[in-house]
């Protein structure tokens, strides 16, 4: 089963990259383990590079709000998300974090 998770890169002001936390890692983390094909998309609010690997048995993928504001801004993380839909498939897309990201996986899935 494929999973998409869509997030903000520092809930709780702790980076999930460098510093894994509760739910928005474990969760993922853990149905990775145990066999589901799992990537994240984050979209992080400082001024980051982009970030796209494999750790743990998940894709990670990180976008920087602020490195996008030469293009259209969060309009791009919403172009990577459905281009993920449409390359990835996902059965189920699961919105952590922000209410936003849990209207973002809704509208995705129903696309």
């Amino acid at each position: 089963m494929r999973l998409l998770f869509l997030c903000k890169r520092r809930p709780q002001g702790r980076d999930l990259l460098t510093r894994p936390y509760g739910r928005f890692f474990y969760l993922p983390y853990h149905l990775a383990q145990q066999g589901y094909d799992v990537t994240l998309l984050l979209l992080d609010y400082h001024a980051s590079d982009p970030v796209h690997c494999y750790v743990n048995g998940i894709e990670w993928i990180s976008v920087s709000i602020r490195q996008l504001k030469h293009s259209i801004g969060p309009i791009d993380y919403l172009r990577q998300a459905e281009m993920l839909v449409k390359t990835q498939t996902p059965d189920r897309i699961i919105g952590f974090s922000d209410t936003w990201y849990g209207i973002l996986a809704v509208y995705l899935g129903e696309r």
